[in-house]
């Protein structure tokens, strides 16, 4: 796993899908931490490695490959951050908005 220097495109989409999604799911003091990493050298994919409250989240950020716009990967994040709080021992049957 590779962590990607940061830069404008990372930043830009890590501020535009991630951090609003974690600020409108989680609550005060569940995020432990949050990191952004690559598994392939050319950074065409980035996953966002979350723990909340001990329980290891993983998801897809953005993928070249993928044709979605910026507001359509926004969607596809909150709904999955969604759905994985829904699942977790936290938060089990909670459908957070």
């Amino acid at each position: 796993m590779r962590v990607p220097k940061p830069n404008q495109w990372n930043t830009d989409r890590i501020d535009a899908i991630v951090l609003p999604a974690l600020e409108r799911l989680l609550h005060d003091g569940e995020l432990d931490s949050l990191s952004i990493e690559s598994e392939q050298s050319n950074l065409r994919m980035l996953w966002a490695r979350i723990s909340v409250r001990g329980e290891q989240i993983q998801i897809l950020v953005s993928d070249d490959d993928v044709a979605e716009s910026l507001d359509q990967a926004k969607q596809r994040f909150f709904d999955e951050l969604q759905s994985e709080i829904s699942e977790s021992s936290f938060a089990w049957g909670q459908l957070r908005e």
